[in-house]
């Protein structure tokens, strides 16, 4: 079965008040998952903490084009909407309004500046750019740095709220990245993937999925 055909049907089959006319309004359409809702519930809870970012580093040796890396950073949110979206609490819940752009774009830090280098240095940077809090609400859910090490050595540091980031979604992030850096590199247009699903569409999918017949018959059989 075709992912973004069964995703149309299942907008329909689920909304159709929403979804029947050609002019209804994208914010009513987007809603949050259910693990998203929790997640959004737990950071309330819990203002401040670090407890629920996702974090994880890339050791990379060998010359870096800064630029093009910049580039391929800063393409991710176009890549994945989920990224350039602000969570505001609303009388309903949760709502994810998507923004028109990004501030997602990569940090140059050096581990050799006032004296300090070594894995230490590395590390006490990365962890403090990591645990910095995020924002929901204005959208800051996302950064990327990378630190300097050696004249041939650096750390490409990632850290995003779990609202927006779990493993699966770090697999594809990762493979967008290095072949969009690999574009970059070679001066080529990356893979147009405008049309390819979003996770706002999954997210309507799956609280679809929990009124269907399917869902019924599971619950019986389980």
């Amino acid at each position: 079965v075709d992912i973004s055909d069964e995703i149309s049907r299942l907008h329909v089959a689920a909304e159709p008040a929403e979804m029947g006319s050609g002019s209804w309004d994208r914010r009513r359409r987007r809603r949050l998952s259910f693990s998203q809702e929790r997640m959004a519930f737990m950071q309330a809870l819990a203002t401040g903490s670090a407890a629920y970012h996702v974090a994880f580093g890339l050791r990379l040796r060998g010359p870096v084009d800064i630029g093009a890396l910049t580039r391929a950073v800063e393409s991710l949110p176009r890549r994945y909407d989920i990224l350039r979206t602000r969570f505001l609490p609303a009388a309903e819940g949760i709502l994810p309004l998507p923004l028109e752009a990004s501030s997602l774009t990569l940090r140059v830090i050096s581990a050799l500046a006032g004296g300090a280098s070594g894995p230490d240095a590395e590390l006490h940077i990365a962890t403090e750019f990591c645990n910095a809090p995020f924002d929901l609400e204005t959208g800051d859910t996302a950064r990327a740095a990378l630190i300097r090490t050696g004249p041939d050595s650096a750390l490409l540091v990632f850290a995003f709220h779990h609202i927006v980031m779990d493993q699966w979604s770090y697999e594809l992030l990762l493979d967008h990245l290095s072949r969009t850096y690999a574009h970059e590199l070679l001066g080529s247009a990356p893979p147009d993937t405008t049309q390819d699903p979003r996770f706002s569409d999954y997210a309507i999918w799956h609280r679809a999925w929990f009124r269907s017949k399917a869902f019924q018959q599971d619950r019986v059989y389980w």
